[in-house]
């Protein structure tokens, strides 16, 4: 009897640049065998941050709980995730899945939507190189990735995101040039207040497995590419045409 189905259409490809450490495979096997998940999305992509970068904050029915530093919980249906390209399908999740298609319902604009008890990984694994009606270019969809990552998955308002990023701006700079030492603290002060701010964001967290193993997980942010790249996609999205 078949348990869990994985789904790969022929136009999703893999973030070559996307790296796990050993923790959060720990923290994804730990999902896996604990939480009563129907589907696993690998890849999708949240059309309400596509169609409006500006909001707020993240949808109440994509709200996504915590379950590890690149994974968040889905326990209820209605988050507008689309995109059927990459995800792992539980025998729990079958019959609803089924009496969806049967009704007439689009795979990923309904059925997907349908289903709750969906693990999220953050940053997702994979994009979306073709589609139909509404393609967009995978560096487009990794900053509407980060949106979701930072606005849902990490709890980040957008108005608190703009003031970290105008905090790293203000920050920045080549160092050579900072010859005056009172600049130089004041530059390395508003890099800790950021750090301090969101400090999920700024480094890997160290964990212990059941076994006692001691292993090392990244960020979400970390797997951005780190707090200026994962800012840099929001500034970049909500930057005028």
């Amino acid at each position: 009897w078949i348990r869990r189905i994985l789904v790969l259409e022929q136009d999703s490809v893999a973030d070559p640049d996307l790296g796990w450490a050993d923790g959060n495979w720990a923290q994804f096997d730990e999902a896996l065998d604990t939480k009563p998940w129907n589907m696993v999305r690998l890849g999708y992509r949240p059309v309400g941050f596509e169609n409006d970068p500006a909001i707020e904050t993240c949808p109440e029915s994509c709200v996504c709980e915590n379950a590890g530093e690149l994974l968040c919980w889905l326990p209820n249906p209605g988050c507008n995730l689309r995109a059927s390209d990459a995800y792992l399908l539980h025998a729990r999740g079958f019959e609803t899945y089924a009496e969806m298609l049967r009704s007439g319902a689009v795979i990923d604009n309904g059925v997907l939507q349908g289903l709750g008890n969906q693990l999220v990984v953050t940053p997702q694994v994979n994009y979306q190189t073709k589609a139909a009606t509404d393609f967009t270019s995978v560096g487009h969809q990794k900053d509407v990735a980060a949106l979701f990552a930072e606005r849902c998955h990490l709890g980040m308002s957008r108005s608190e995101a703009g003031e970290a990023g105008e905090a790293l701006g203000d920050a920045g700079g080549d160092p050579s040039d900072d010859t005056a030492a009172s600049l130089g603290q004041r530059k390395i002060a508003k890099k800790n207040e950021v750090s301090e701010a969101y400090p999920s964001m700024a480094r890997a967290k160290e964990l212990v497995t059941k076994d006692g193993e001691r292993l090392t997980a990244r960020s979400a942010i970390e797997a951005f590419g780190g707090l200026d790249a994962f800012l840099g996609r929001r500034r970049r999205l909500e930057r005028p045409l």
